[in-house]
């Protein structure tokens, strides 16, 4: 079981053992806070999946194909960190290496943001919710000045056709009215289906967005945020602060 944790990061359990128990201690650190980060990990992008698509199916199967994507090329990162060989103070200060960090830096950000939503669900609901009544607001609004200009047309017709029929006493004008009418009714109903449209839509959305532009507003967003790039940059650290003088990697060489 040991070995197979350690290997989960390239490592050699073997050598890890010969080298002495404080760099078989950094791998484990390291692996254990590997998977923590794979398991926020699909924690996170499950939860982003749901609120963009509401589909468990396609939650699960894009967050594995999520997860291992990253797993992959986290790890990856890690062993390259691993594998340089450049003595002195100044071997992390590298292009390539301040490449790999960016890049680590940006899944962890990509992973921290869905976490930091669920963690300000408080707050960011009733937030949300309110943006939504003024998405509505604004979409009854525009619906009703597509239809205004039709049903101000008919209405004026009507009045015409009403006011003819009242000043010359004739039925002639009925059916129009009665068509008028019709017309009007439909004009209204359509205008109310698609409000009803609208209203569904919206309310069926999680704004996912907005709340990614509403969430660092709040300090413990940050918190978070700052902790999940901690965690992500911690094994890097762990293994590539390892001297390349010592006995794990002289063993390699062998």
């Amino acid at each position: 079981m040991r070995k197979n944790f350690v290997k989960l990061i390239g490592a050699e359990y073997e050598l890890l053992q010969k080298a002495g128990s404080n760099i078989l201690t950094r791998f484990y650190i390291a692996a254990i806070a590997i998977v923590i980060a794979l398991l926020l990990s699909f924690g996170s992008i499950s939860y982003a999946i749901d609120m963009l698509f509401h589909n468990h199916v396609v939650e699960i199967m894009l967050s594995c194909f999520f997860v291992f994507l990253f797993a992959c090329i986290y790890v990856f990162l890690i062993n390259t960190f691993a594998k340089e060989d450049k003595p002195g103070n100044n071997r992390f200060v590298s292009a390539s290496n301040l490449i790999r960090v960016a890049f680590v830096v940006f899944i962890a950000l990509v992973v921290a943001l869905p976490l930091s939503i669920y963690v300000c669900e408080d707050e960011l609901i009733p937030k949300t919710e309110r943006y939504k009544a003024g998405v509505l607001e604004e979409h009854t609004k525009h619906i009703a000045v597509v239809f205004r200009s039709d049903l101000q047309t008919l209405n004026a017709r009507a009045l015409y056709c009403q006011h003819q029929k009242e000043m010359y006493h004739t039925s002639y004008f009925d059916r129009e009215i009665a068509q008028i009418e019709l017309g009007i009714t439909a004009l209204n109903l359509r205008a109310e289906q698609l409000i009803r449209e609208a209203e569904r839509k919206i309310n069926g959305n999680s704004f996912f967005l907005y709340q990614i532009r509403q969430v660092h507003h709040y300090p413990k967003a940050w918190l978070l945020t700052l902790f999940i790039v901690f965690l992500f940059l911690l094994p890097g650290y762990l293994v590539y602060s390892i001297s390349s003088d010592n006995a794990y990697y002289q063993l390699k060489k062998i």
